[in-house]
């Protein structure tokens, strides 16, 4: 049971331990002195670990956010063993790949230029490019339009063409 005598800090657990050392203690250890300790009860090697932060648990399942050609992609893992800072990534995500520190909004993701993407429309199609066409305007100026671009627009634009 935690000592309860940690009242000043609900969230620290204090449990009073009893421990044997056989090394020769430095001078400056006393008996009686408390002290802080982390315990490693395994070494894990060839992981892939991010910071805990960038998990998302959505209705049961765990999710990060992968960042990939301007889009932000949802993407599902299973999640390993974790500790205080990180959490180890069995599967979903792949070494090297940029995920996001925490998710984000739609207003965030759209001052950055960015969109979030459904992951069930990357599975079915590749993320493209709005299609383009360029068109002749005036003389010698290529101006490129999107094909669903309304005629109107193209009014607009003569109207307050920039000149440098």
């Amino acid at each position: 049971m935690p000592d309860p005598t940690g009242w000043w800090n609900p969230d620290l657990k204090v449990y009073t331990t009893d421990i044997l050392i056989k090394d020769p203690l430095p001078r400056d250890v006393k008996p009686g002195l408390s002290a802080r300790a982390e315990i490693m009860i395994k070494k894990y090697t060839d992981v892939i670990f991010v910071p805990i932060q960038t998990v998302t648990t959505v209705k049961n399942k765990q999710f990060v956010y992968v960042f990939d050609s301007g889009n932000i992609i949802p993407r599902q893992v299973t999640t390993g063993a974790y500790n205080d800072t990180h959490v180890i990534i069995k599967s979903g995500l792949k070494p090297g790949e940029k995920i996001l520190l925490s998710p984000p909004t739609s207003s965030e993701a759209e001052a950055l230029g960015l969109r979030i993407v459904d992951p069930q429309k990357v599975k079915e199609q590749e993320i493209k490019p709005e299609p383009v066409v360029a068109k002749q305007e005036g003389k010698n100026k290529n101006v490129a339009m999107r094909r669903d671009q309304p005629k109107n627009r193209k009014k607009f634009s003569r109207k307050f063409k920039y000149q440098p």
